[in-house]
């Protein structure tokens, strides 16, 4: 009996202690990959009216699709339910509904934004390309 109460207590500390620890970034990075994988299906060249970079560069033709792709084919990096990190600079995606999209660069292809109530970063290494081409970097 006392055995069992051992191998009981033990288990629930041991859940109680990996709650504390991880269970708040684990609900809130499955919640945030659900809202990514959304929105990400909003993102396509079709749907997209312009892209401005930190508002000094429209992408236009041919770099404009490749974003588009890129971005679209972003990973999703992690939540970032505690809002912490860096000041970027800003990409806005403006839709043809009118809707706008910001995403502020971190760095070495992460990206931070938001959707519904999940503020997440994504990364894809691919977009730093058009980034560096404009001088678009962290402040």
């Amino acid at each position: 009996m006392k055995k069992a109460f051992i191998t009981v207590f033990s288990i629930i500390l041991i859940a109680a202690v990996f709650y504390a620890m991880w269970g708040r970034d684990l609900y809130y990075n499955i919640r945030d990959k659900k809202y990514w994988a959304e929105l990400s299906t909003k993102i396509s060249t079709d749907q997209i009216e312009e892209v401005s970079l930190d508002y000094k560069v429209i992408l236009e033709g041919d770099e404009f699709k490749k974003f588009i792709i890129d971005l679209n084919a972003a990973d999703f990096y992690r939540s970032n339910w505690r809002k912490h990190g860096p000041t970027g600079p800003i990409i806005t995606i403006k839709f043809k509904d009118g809707t706008s999209q910001n995403f502020q660069y971190w760095g070495k292809g992460i990206f931070e934004t938001y959707f519904d109530k999940g503020q997440f970063l994504i990364r894809k290494i691919e977009l730093d390309t058009i980034l560096e081409k404009y001088d678009i970097d962290l402040i």
